[in-house]
């Protein structure tokens, strides 16, 4: 079960103002983070996240989103504050965005269009289609597998909280995140990987440090190394501290014997 961190006594103090002064050791050297009930709540996030992830960009650590959303909706939501981030990992692993350059990359290849046109005419709803991906409810996981065989596709089903997304089988969340460390040129182990459902179990278990919120879903909070107590954004704005500060622990899967 995942070590819990109480919340910060009243004696520690806020995440420095100015950033760009600290001496940021590099144990760690990018925060990834899911988006919604993680950074996000109700599709936005609080100014005082904004603020705080981008004091840790500008210390020289990589800020990485990793969402299930379509690209188009994270672009809607962000706005600007997309350039906060050193990459976008969308559709849960399926493609990379760059948000300083503007480009798109496919991690895997795009939804067949003979597919999505099969799941309607089965009477998939709802149902949503991106670049590489799509997503329903839940109960809907036969009809669209079996028409993904019928058609000669291999396609995986991840649940997150009462959602799923169809994709390539082998693509998910970790394997979006690999993409993006590489061309990032950072080790697995000098990331931390944080989120709140399921299906970030498998980023957050190829960080060197896995971290849940306090309302992560069960699932999620038996599988990391901590979970932190801090509710909301408070949450958040501690993990930035101690990133900033390089006190965050290390976890007992990466240290030698």
């Amino acid at each position: 079960m995942g070590k819990h961190i109480d919340e910060v006594s009243g004696g520690e103090q806020a995440p420095p103002r100015d950033a760009s002064k600290l001496v940021v050791r590099t144990t760690y050297r990018a925060l990834a983070s899911d988006y919604d009930s993680t950074l996000a709540f109700h599709g936005v996030a609080p100014r005082e996240v904004w603020e705080a992830l981008a004091q840790l960009r500008d210390a020289g650590i990589a800020v990485i989103l990793v969402t299930g959303r379509h690209l188009p909706e994270v672009q809607s939501l962000l706005g600007a504050d997309a350039g906060t981030f050193s990459c976008i990992i969308a559709e849960n692993g399926g493609l990379l965005y760059d948000p300083v350059h503007e480009t798109t990359t496919l991690l895997v290849p795009p939804f067949p269009d003979d597919l999505g046109a099969e799941l309607r005419r089965r009477h998939v709803v709802p149902l949503s289609i991106g670049q590489t991906m799509c997503a329903s409810w839940e109960g809907w996981e036969k009809r669209i597998l079996d028409a993904s065989r019928d058609l000669g596709y291999d396609m995986a089903v991840e649940r997150n909280r009462g959602s799923i997304m169809i994709q390539p089988r082998g693509t998910n969340k970790a394997s979006g995140l690999r993409a993006a460390l590489r061309e990032l040129r950072i080790e697995e182990k000098q990331c931390v990987g944080v989120g709140d459902g399921e299906n970030d179990v498998p980023f957050v278990h190829v960080t060197g440090l896995s971290v849940a919120v306090e309302n992560a879903c069960h699932e999620l909070k038996e599988a990391v190394d901590l979970v932190i107590r801090p509710k909301g954004a408070a949450g958040i704005l501690w993990l930035v501290e101690q990133l900033l500060h390089d006190t965050l622990p290390q976890s007992s899967r990466h240290q030698k014997a």
